[in-house]
């Protein structure tokens, strides 16, 4: 591999070993590669040079460059240099919300890197050190990090709209940006890596590619020969990674918010019986003695009230924000599929003639099901030993049940537990590490019928969703989501519930609420309202194409 001519392995190899103490700054770990930011990106063609190699030097030396400026910037520097040949500026401030602080990589007037690659990998090595990237992740980013600050090179203009003060005190006309030619990068080049301090950091964690992907960005990539599919790729795995992170973390924060729905009602039921001992004191002292307590028990349930809603705002924040996500990711998944379809027209055919075939085996595999199961041959409900059977009480009309969960010991044929849940009604029911879900109906069955959670253990409610679903539906888990058909006053659609019974996604499309459903990668395939077939996209569930057999 060859590198720079004039960068001595040995000089890097003795500043690292000076670097070895890492404390990471809590303003860096708040912070993140505001990768929105990079969208104005554009795919442009560097001249490297081009001559005879004096010095070589590997792949590691020059990403110890970047890791030797990360370092210093871990150990409190707001400036790291490496000799007079690189230098890194953490330029963050809390001030100006709406704006964007960053990382500064200046190629000072000594600098010897000569080719883009070099560059890159200096910076997907300091990246990779300060915010604790995979280097695959690091080098994507460095990519389009140059690529971005080749579009705005001396356009200063574009940073004092976007960046903040304390950034832009830093820059200048002259050397902001890269050139696109390597001999003018020593001592005028000012690399600006965009951190992004936004809400949904906790979520989607330092790295948010929706910038990189963005149309600007696919617009550039869309005019190689090869329509930049590989890298579009890359960046959209990037935003999947984010996507199902962030509703892991937001799995968690459910639970958690369902413990502080609990605390708020203990704290109630505490506030009821402080008040009802209130009334019932009978000497000063008993009363004044009850009013304090009922006093501390306003406050307490105020506390509660207060974290929940504050915790409900933030959920429904960042639920939004996965959601907008995921339809990035699909949409643009949709398009990758059209351009290689468009380049491969054959090869789409066949992918179309295996998801049929796939269709049709599915709907086989469901068949066999229905048999097994009117044969009580259930062995799809056995989960750690235990046979998960839904026992009918008793049939109704038009379809509707009244059943009974239990969980049966396979081995023994005992009963171990029998749900308290009395109002469990269809026929179908699917089980996922989370728990058993079901559908119930409320009071009656004309009240409406909801999809609702069940513990493995305990065979008690966890969650319902407040969403009606169809009685005589399937329920099918995938990925932690149960897809179900919802009922919007009989007109049906097909929805998608998060594993805390909240709907996700629902088809734009009506369905037959009879309908089976079939799964294909990222597609789930199913009948419309007029039986033709919808291919729906699996994520959002939008529609792909429909099927006119």
């Amino acid at each position: 591999m060859r590198e720079s001519r004039r960068i001595s392995p040995l000089l890097i190899t003795g500043l690292l070993a000076l670097s070895l103490a890492i404390c990471a700054l809590s303003n860096v770990s708040a912070l993140g590669v505001d990768v929105d930011e990079l969208k104005g990106a554009k795919k442009i063609d560097f001249v490297d040079f081009k001559g005879l190699v004096n010095i070589f030097n590997t792949d590691l030396d020059i990403r110890g460059i970047g890791v030797n400026l990360a370092q210093q910037i871990q150990r409190n520097q707001a400036v790291a240099t490496y000799l007079t040949r690189y230098s890194a500026i953490h330029a963050v401030d809390t001030a100006e919300a709406q704006k964007l602080s960053a990382d500064i990589i200046s190629l000072d007037k000594d600098a010897k890197v000569d080719t883009i690659a070099n560059v890159r990998r200096v910076l997907s090595a300091y990246v990779a050190t300060l915010y604790k990237y995979p280097q695959k992740d690091a080098d994507l980013l460095a990519l389009f990090v140059t690529y971005y600050n080749a579009v705005y090179r001396g356009n200063l203009a574009n940073f004092t709209a976007k960046y903040k003060t304390v950034v832009l005190s830093h820059l200048t006309q002259e050397k902001v940006g890269i050139s696109t030619n390597y001999f003018d990068w020593p001592g005028q080049t000012q690399l600006v890596i965009p951190l992004n301090e936004n809400a949904t950091m906790d979520i989607f964690g330092v790295l948010n590619s929706s910038e990189v992907s963005s149309k600007a960005v696919v617009d550039q990539l869309k005019a190689q020969d090869n329509k930049g599919i590989p890298e579009r790729t890359a960046i959209n795995d990037l935003k999947q990674q984010e996507v199902n992170k962030a509703q892991a973390v937001i799995d968690q924060e459910a639970k958690q918010l369902a413990d502080q729905k609990q605390q708020t009602a203990d704290k109630q039921s505490g506030l009821d019986a402080a008040r009802q001992a209130a009334e019932q004191a009978t000497t000063d002292q008993q009363k004044k003695a009850a009013q304090e307590n009922v006093t501390t028990q306003q406050t307490a349930l105020a506390q509660a009230q207060n974290q929940q809603q504050n915790t409900e705002q933030k959920l429904a924040s960042q639920e939004t924000a996965v959601q907008q996500k995921q339809q990035e990711v699909n949409q643009e998944k949709q398009a990758i599929a059209a351009d290689q379809a468009a380049q491969n027209p054959e090869q789409a055919k066949k992918d179309l003639a295996q998801q049929s075939a796939a269709l049709a085996q599915r709907e086989t595999t469901v068949a066999a099901r229905e048999q097994a199961v009117k044969q009580n041959q259930s062995d799809q409900a056995i989960f750690a030993g235990k046979l998960y059977y839904l026992k009918i009480k008793e049939y109704l009309t038009d379809g509707h049940y009244n059943n009974d969960m239990l969980v049966i010991d396979a081995a023994t044929g005992s009963v171990l537990i029998t749900s308290t849940e009395a109002n469990i009604c269809g026929r179908k029911f699917d089980l996922f590490k989370n728990g058993v879900v079901v559908i119930t109906f409320k009071n009656n069955h004309n009240e409406g019928h909801y999809l609702t959670l069940l513990d493995l253990d305990t065979l008690k409610r966890k969650a319902i969703s407040d969403d009606a679903v169809f009685y005589r539906s399937f329920v099918e888990t995938r990925d932690d989501f149960t897809y179900v058909i919802v009922d919007k006053g009989n007109a049906y659609y097909l929805g998608k519930f998060t594993s805390d019974m909240k709907l996700a996604a629902l088809s734009k499309e009506q369905v037959d609420p009879d309908s089976f459903i079939s799964f294909f990668n990222d597609l789930v395939y199913i009948n419309g309202k007029a039986k033709n077939i919808l291919v729906l996209n699996k994520a959002d569930l939008t529609t792909k194409t429909a099927i006119t057999p």
